[in-house]
Parts: structure tokens; C-alpha cells; sequence
């Protein structure tokens, strides 16, 4: 009798189907705060060897969707600018070997680390000082909204539900990630701004708190059925 979409995105691609318009209604994913170690704990536990100060990172599945090929190709540039940045990326999947022979091709191999598959990943969220998410395509990420409760500043792609979570500037930065350029700039800002980085991440931490709770979830849920 009901379609729930997870985003007004979702919702719009799919109102063309068939005898649908009428059924749709749009409950955003939901949230509540979790565990968090300490960055300490967290880098000693996701990746002990890297020493670099400031980590870029993200938790995800290596898969093409990800577009995590853009992100090591944005992440190029910086490193003769920058000595002090590593990117350290979390999670397991059919790219791996492509990504990691990306990564060789483009002299990274010690500037990034493969910290595999990590059960109860978001956990170890506090391992980041920047949260990646540069996906192709997306509905409405559990990435970005626990990135938020981790009060992380975060660059997504401009895809899917995720500017319902993220205002450009605001709360974090949306970028094109085809544009590899406009991610490297928008990490480079990020790694030159700490204030920048705790304005953000206070933002999206509100946002996400505020708007994307697991109980409204649960809550809109009920009252549709």
C-alpha cells in the first residue's frame, strides 16, 4: 500500500514507476549515538604504523560505486604539499587489488594504508581528523550520518540523499568527484583549516542529532503503518 524511499531523491527516481506516485512517502535513516574510542585507540587499533598527523579517511566497501578511485587520485596532489597527511582507507571488497595497484602507480603506497575489514568500524571513527565519502552513487549513507555523531568534518559526493544531510559549506563540503580537482581542493582546505574542521563537524553533529534520529525514524515509520 506504501513505498518508503530513505531520501527525497530515492523518492523522485523512483515515482515514474508504475502505479507508485500515490504510494511513496520519504522516512529518512536514523540514527542514535554510539561508542566512540579515543584517537588514540582508534589509530592504534585501525593502523599503528601510519604516524602521519592529520588523517583523511573513510569506512566503506571497496567497490566501483564507492568511487574510492577518485578519492586516491585527489589525494595525489597533496602530498608533496603536505608531509604530515596520511589516508587511510577502512573496508574490504572487490576493488582492493585495483585500488591498491592505483595507489602504487601513483607512488601513494606509503601514504596510504588498506586497513581492511574492521568489525564495529564506526567505532573507530575518532581515528580521523577528515571523513571521505566520494561515491558515484548513494541513497541516503549510515556513513555520513555516523560520521555526524562523530561530529567529523565530512566530503561527499553531490549524489543521492546525501545533500539532505549535508549543506554545502555548512555542514560539510559536496563536491563532484569526477572533478578530482574540486576534491582536492576541498580536502586541502580542510587539512590547512582546523577551525574550519571543527565548525563543520559541530554542524553536521547538530544536524544529524537533531533531524536524523533513530527515533523520528522509528516514530514516521509507526504512524505509516
Amino acid at each position: 500500500h506504501k513505498t518508503i524511499a530513505v531520501s527525497k531523491k530515492t523518492a523522485d527516481q523512483i515515482i515514474r514507476l508504475p502505479f507508485i506516485k500515490k504510494k511513496i512517502e520519504t522516512i529518512h535513516n536514523g540514527t542514535e549515538a554510539f561508542e566512540l574510542a579515543s584517537q588514540i585507540e582508534s589509530r592504534n587499533f585501525l593502523a599503528p604504523q601510519v604516524h602521519e598527523k592529520v588523517w583523511i579517511g573513510t569506512i566503506s566497501e571497496l567497490h566501483p560505486n564507492k568511487g574510492l578511485d577518485y578519492l586516491i587520485e585527489s589525494f595525489a596532489p597533496l602530498v608533496d604539499k603536505y608531509s604530515n597527511i596520511a589516508l587511510v582507507i577502512v573496508g574490504g571488497g572487490e576493488e582492493e587489488s585495483n585500488l591498491k595497484k592505483l595507489a602504487e602507480e601513483l607512488n601513494l603506497g606509503e601514504r596510504i594504508t588498506f586497513a581492511g575489514f574492521k568489525a564495529n568500524a564506526k567505532k573507530y571513527l575518532g581515528a580521523f581528523d577528515i571523513f571521505t565519502l566520494t561515491s558515484r552513487t548513494e541513497a541516503l549513507p549510515y556513513a555520513i550520518l555516523e560520521s555526524g555523531i562523530a561530529s567529523l568534518p565530512t566530503v561527499a559526493s553531490w549524489v543521492g540523499g546525501i545533500p539532505e544531510i549535508i549543506t554545502n559549506g555548512e555542514s560539510g563540503i559536496l563536491i563532484n568527484p569526477e572533478k578530482t580537482s574540486e576534491l582536492t581542493d576541498a580536502l586541502d582546505s580542510l587539512i590547512a583549516q582546523p577551525e574550519l574542521r571543527q565548525r563543520l563537524g559541530r554542524e553536521l553533529n547538530k544536524n544529524v542529532t537533531q533531524n536524523f534520529s533513530i527515533q523520528k525514524m522509528v516514530k514516521e515509520t509507526a504512524e505509516l503503518y
